[in-house]
């Protein structure tokens, strides 16, 4: 018998940060995988959240799943949602019945066995059918001066909802699968780790930049370092500053410091601030989101592309600096050393000074940056050689069996 899955995106998109991006390119290497006849993957979602090279006719497009429409990414509207969740949990057993919403009436349509979320979403009520969700991070007990109360109390229900109700979690390291066995109290054969789609991840460029008005833009004469990020508290951007602070006053070049990715509201702010005081200011610049021609165009031209995140379930900026040829170093922390595989390209990120010398033995270093990019290629062929499709047939077959589905 056919084992027939829906894999979930629901409204993915890259505002939402790394897991979007993902999940979408999970959805790509599922659908150029050849299943073999006993698997069957479906992918539900919402119209605009389709990644290009996933099959049209094997899709189905949900409508909303939402009541009426409130702002849950505000920090009133996270701490609505935990609450309410909470009463109702209180009230009534949202797991004893269907709930009969989009995700359980595709289900039933297609007649499903399995759900699958990979964007750190699960359902807050019974799908009618065995999930899977893919948990990406605990951050906020790692860092909870990060996380607001309400965020806090989100993520703690959520994260309660995950490892009580579904069939099985799915992690992408070891450090996060200890984490939910450790603080969550989950059973370790429940918990298993699934590789990133690693031959998925570059950027097309479908519209190449153009070349003129990227050097007006930026310039490469004396060259720039590339962090390529959301502007959360953990991404480090603070400490990133201070350290290029000080590759300037040692340096007799005028480098150059490029950020780019979405200016998070509730924390660009400070950035802001802090650039404001810096003697370097002019150097720095927050480009906001780019398109990836422009992305790639900005790994091609940098010194060298700098990561300096305090805690990572996954890095694409490493993974696509390494795709790019781009000399990359980054932060000895949680994935990320792993993901590098050479202990020469690594540095504190806790530590100022640290971040600094690595910058500053980029930008002086000829021979440093060309073993970066050597180890980057050397690297991401043996990423690419990780069969993940293979992988998550044999994980969803296996599921089948300790289930006993079908």
């Amino acid at each position: 018998m056919t084992l027939r899955i829906g894999f979930y995106l629901g409204d993915v998109s890259v505002l939402k940060g790394g897991v979007g991006p993902y999940a979408q390119r999970v959805a790509r290497a599922l659908s150029a995988h050849r299943f073999n006849s006993a698997v069957d993957v479906r992918v539900l979602c919402n119209r605009g959240a389709l990644p290009d090279g996933v099959e049209p006719a094997r899709v189905t497009y949900l409508g909303s799943n939402r009541g009426p429409r409130r702002s849950w990414n505000s920090v009133r509207g996270r701490a609505f949602r935990a609450v309410e969740q909470l009463v109702r949990r209180r009230s009534a057993d949202p797991w004893r019945e269907p709930a009969g919403g989009p995700i359980h009436r595709a289900a039933r349509a297609h007649r499903l066995d399995l759900l699958h979320f990979p964007i750190q979403h699960s359902p807050e009520e019974n799908p009618g059918v065995p999930f899977v969700v893919t948990m990406h991070d605990v951050q906020e007990l790692h860092f909870p001066e990060f996380f607001s109360p309400a965020d806090r109390l989100h993520r703690a229900q959520f994260n309660l909802t995950a490892t009580r109700n579904a069939a099985a979690v799915v992690v992408s390291f070891e450090h996060i699968r200890q984490d939910l066995i450790r603080l969550f109290g989950c059973d370790p054969s429940r918990v298993v780790v699934l590789p990133l789609p690693y031959a998925q991840i570059g950027l097309s460029c479908a519209k190449p930049a153009d070349e003129a008005e990227m050097q007006a833009k930026y310039g490469t004469r004396e060259g720039f370092f590339l962090y390529p990020a959301q502007t959360w508290p953990h991404k480090n951007h603070l400490r990133l500053i201070e350290a290029f602070e000080r590759v300037c006053r040692k340096s007799e070049r005028s480098l150059r410091l490029v950020c780019t990715g979405v200016k998070n509201a509730d924390h660009f702010p400070e950035i802001e601030a802090r650039l404001a005081r810096s003697p370097v200011r002019d150097r720095v610049s927050f480009t906001g989101l780019v398109d990836e021609g422009e992305l790639a165009w900005l790994y091609r031209h940098c010194t060298a592309t700098v990561v300096p995140t305090l805690y990572e379930a996954g890095s694409f900026p490493v993974l696509e600096a390494m795709r790019a040829g781009a000399p990359v170093v980054c932060a000895r922390t949680t994935s990320l050393p792993d993901t590098l595989g050479d202990e020469r390209f690594l540095f504190d990120p806790q530590d100022i000074g640290s971040i600094a010398q690595a910058m500053t033995r980029m930008a002086s270093d000829a021979a440093f940056r060309v073993a970066s990019v050597e180890n980057g290629a050397r690297r991401m062929a043996e990423l690419d050689a990780i069969d993940v499709g293979a992988a998550y047939e044999a994980f969803w077959l296996g599921l089948r069996d300790r289930l006993a589905l079908r």
